[in-house]
């Protein structure tokens, strides 16, 4: 148990990541050894700007301020995604990908808006039941 100091909160640029410890510069200007303690995955990179608490020599990063790490969301199992009284929304600034042995869409109404549509097939089946037009 950490009683001997109170807990410091501050900013902090990190130095360097490992897999499982990184290096901190506090905003007073020192250097020391932290953890991650995220409730998510989050992979830091040299500068990015976090918030790390501290007490007793013991350091953990708990907050992202500027970051260009890979954040990943893993699940050991099945993961589903729901707004049922909503939307989902997946914004990119450079692109989304969806890879698996196979995809499977449902809607009662698919709208495709793009610039550039690419299709690259093996095989191409469609059924269509009322008006196809090309």
């Amino acid at each position: 148990m950490l009683t001997d100091t109170a807990a410091q909160l501050s900013v902090a640029t990190i130095l360097d990541a490992g897999e499982h410890s990184i290096r901190l510069r506090l905003e007073t200007g020192e250097e020391v050894a932290g953890r991650m303690a995220l409730g998510y995955s989050y992979r830091p990179n040299a500068g990015d700007l976090v918030v790390a608490i501290g007490q007793a020599g013991r350091h953990f990063v708990i907050g992202v301020l500027r970051g260009t790490g890979r954040t990943v969301f893993s699940a050991p199992a099945d993961l589903d995604i729901e707004a049922p009284n909503g939307r989902i929304n997946l914004v990119s600034s450079e692109e989304i990908r969806a890879t698996a042995p196979e995809v499977t869409l449902r809607a009662s109404r698919v709208q495709i808006v793009a610039k550039t549509m690419i299709e690259k097939l093996g095989d191409a089946y469609r059924w269509v039941k009322g008006l196809f037009e090309v």
